[in-house]
């Protein structure tokens, strides 16, 4: 392959980059992932909270972490918005180290 700046004449400044499509794919993929991981967690916090059991000690304060955005659902509500605040704390957990 040639690359960009080769192929046309010197001083040519209007060859696309690459790096701009993959940057935003990335950035939507984060999120996807982000969302992926706060329904999980979501999932597992509800049937720990449904079969009356308690977390591990090592998990213990994930899961209270967890609670204290996605409190266990006792009653029909509409999980959207706390889902979506879960998503973004599992962001920040991964821009924060």
């Amino acid at each position: 392959f040639i690359p960009g700046t080769e192929s046309a004449g010197a001083g040519q400044d209007d060859v696309a980059t690459t790096a701009f499509f993959a940057w935003t794919k990335e950035a939507t993929a984060g999120r996807c992932v982000d969302a992926a991981m706060a329904m999980l967690a979501m999932i597992a916090s509800q049937a720990l909270h449904v079969t009356e059991r308690t977390p591990p000690p090592a998990l213990r304060s994930f899961v209270d972490q967890i609670r204290a955005i996605v409190p266990p659902v006792g009653a029909d509500r509409v999980l959207g918005p706390e889902l979506a605040r879960l998503a973004e704390w599992f962001t920040e957990k991964v821009f924060e180290a």
